[in-house]
């Protein structure tokens, strides 16, 4: 909705009224210095004031227009009167000035006004590349999988290197398979300009959010291995990417991988690490140890996730070593590491870490408790739950929230009674998700003690909980 702000809207009007002036650079009019200054507190405000944007959408300089376009996408059109979303598609549609139409379509992405999505694809065979290329990267934002053809063409087609870059580094939201074939295709094709951008589409592709598996492509071996092996090491952090995201078979990925993860770049080396975490592969025992001692931070952070992996002795007294050492965010991710790998430690040595003075180690061996059996289970939960710092208390009730039972149900219910607004989030919805005997009685009683409390956090979870019981 929109929401008026007197001194602010007379400010800008006195400010706007009669000042927007017109510099020459190189045959293009610009916005005076003090214009700009207005618009930047209009978008800081969030203040899309309705007199003022009327004018400046039909002003008779095209660059005031194109920057108006811009500061309501900033603002975000959720706070703009409705005519608003109409008249800036007007303006993708009938502005004569090729800036102006690019800015309007970028305002209708970022402000995700989804009624424009009409006025976008039309606006994707517009003469002005870089309308073209705007258009393609709103309807990506907007989630217009029924563009996805039309932008797949885009890629492959357009004649204008520029759009097809824009396309490719947004339409994987769509997570269509059509973008993937087509940046493929550019990759088959040996575009050097818009090889990074296409092994960036297909690292952010949600490929195994995508339903229908047979739609996918698959992705020759050897356009895998040219990635894992090209000589810009943003192309080769794309390739770890997406063979974590793929898993093109175990041979192939363990080849590329061990590759990838002696790579002389940090920036390959730590997306190696974390794509061989993510799918769960062993036997690079040695590379990784060399990477636990790594005075890299990043490095270091990377190898220790996939540490959780391996169960091999050297590594387990690598992670000791780190779990006792100085830097409290390394010593929480190896306790991490060493309960997922190492039963004995969860069984023997998991409950003294509850007690470190270091927070994150704390939070981490929390964290972990879900791999201990019930009795003992409960018994720790509590005792972390009591802690003095909330992010240990947080990480135990999200572990409640998990195992479920009646025991932790009956725990998840008095935390809605407690008074970090956190934790009543955290409860609520896991109560909302496993509905417990007296849930809902619960829940409207907790509703009763937040309702007027400015946090909204705990409120806003608790009103989402008492729909969903309403539902059902």
């Amino acid at each position: 909705m929109f929401r008026h702000k007197p001194a602010q809207s007379i400010l800008a009007a006195v400010l706007l009224t009669g000042i927007i002036s017109c510099a020459t650079l190189h045959g293009q009019e610009q916005i005076g210095i003090e214009d700009e200054a207005v618009f930047l507190m209009l978008e800081d405000a969030r203040n899309p004031d309705n007199e003022v944007f009327q004018s400046l959408l039909r002003h008779e300089n095209a660059a005031v227009r194109s920057r108006a376009c811009l500061a309501l996408g900033r603002i975000g059109l959720l706070e703009c009167p409705d005519w608003f979303g109409p008249e800036l598609a007007r303006l993708l549609k009938e502005d004569e000035d090729k800036e102006v139409r690019a800015a309007a379509a970028f305002a209708l992405g970022e402000a995700m006004e989804g009624d424009s999505a009409d006025a976008l694809l039309a606006a994707t065979a517009d003469e002005s590349a870089c309308a073209r290329g705007a258009a393609a990267e709103a309807l990506s934002k907007l989630g217009y999988t029924m563009a996805a053809p039309k932008l797949a063409g885009l890629i492959t087609d357009d004649p204008d290197s520029e759009v097809r870059r824009m396309a490719l580094l947004s339409t994987w939201r769509l997570g269509d398979p059509s973008t993937a074939k087509a940046a493929l295709e550019v990759l088959g094709g040996g575009s050097h300009e818009l090889r990074r951008p296409a092994a960036y589409h297909l690292a952010r592709f949600p490929w195994r959010q995508v339903k229908d598996k047979k739609s996918l492509p698959d992705i020759p071996s050897t356009i895998l291995t040219s990635l894992a092996e090209d000589e810009d090491p943003e192309v080769r952090k794309c390739a770890a990417r997406i063979i974590a995201a793929t898993e093109p078979g175990k041979d192939l990925s363990d080849q590329l991988l061990g590759k990838l993860l002696g790579d002389a770049d940090q920036g390959v080396k730590v997306q190696a690490l974390s794509a061989a975490a993510g799918i769960g592969y062993t036997g690079f025992d040695k590379t990784l140890l060399e990477s636990l001692k790594s005075d890299l931070p990043h490095v270091k952070l990377a190898a220790l996730r996939l540490a959780g992996n391996s169960g091999s002795g050297e590594i387990v007294s690598a992670l000791n070593e780190i779990l006792n050492g100085p830097v409290s965010a390394f010593a929480a991710a190896s306790l991490t590491a060493l309960a997922s790998s190492n039963r004995e430690f969860v069984e023997t040595r998991l409950e003294q870490y509850l007690d470190d003075e270091r927070l994150q180690v704390r939070a981490a061996a929390a964290s972990s408790l879900g791999k201990l059996p019930e009795p003992e289970l409960f018994e720790l939960l509590q005792k972390a739950l009591a802690d003095k710092s909330a992010p240990v208390r947080n990480a135990a009730a999200e572990i409640l929230s998990e195992v479920g039972g009646k025991q932790a149900e009956a725990t998840l219910l008095s935390l809605l009674g407690n008074d970090d607004p956190v934790l009543q989030a955290i409860a609520a919805g896991a109560v909302s998700r496993l509905k417990p005997e007296g849930a809902a009685e619960a829940l409207a009683g907790a509703y009763r003690i937040v309702r007027d409390d400015p946090n909204y956090e705990a409120k806003s979870e608790i009103i989402r909980a008492l729909a969903a019981f309403k539902e059902d």
